[in-house]
């Protein structure tokens, strides 16, 4: 776990982040 580096958010919190870029990443590729 990278704590620290999204400053002190809770772990779930920022695991919640990570899902929701990776599912903005998916999108973006597939609208290309």
């Amino acid at each position: 776990m990278r704590s620290g580096e999204l400053g002190h958010e809770r772990p779930w919190r920022a695991r919640e982040r990570e899902e929701h870029e990776e599912l903005e990443i998916m999108k973006k590729t597939l609208n290309r």
